[in-house]
């Protein structure tokens, strides 16, 4: 199981998105995931998602290095990952 511990709390079962930029060979972002040798692009971003919270942290890589860049990480948040509905919520959309 695929977990992601954040300031905003431990999520499971996150969706890992890595986007790769064919302009750059591997580097050091590309081994840091353990990426198979026969990809031969780049990784330039990395998105980290939970069901029903969205975006637990974002972050930008070098793509010439690798190196990490911006990163932005979830604090706080009021979404409830294991899918409970706050009852007034619930009559707001019964409405």
């Amino acid at each position: 199981m695929t977990r992601l511990t954040v300031p905003a709390g431990t999520y499971y079962d996150v969706l890992l998105k890595i986007d790769l930029d064919k302009s750059f060979g591997r580097n050091n972002a590309n081994d840091f995931f353990g990426l198979p040798g026969s990809i031969t692009y780049g990784v330039t971003h990395a998105d980290w998602s939970a069901r029903h919270v969205g975006t637990l942290q974002d972050m930008e890589f070098d793509a010439n290095t690798g190196a990490p860049g911006n990163t932005y990480v979830l604090k706080s948040t009021n979404a409830k990952p294991w899918g409970v509905i706050i009852p007034a919520v619930n009559l707001l959309l019964a409405d």
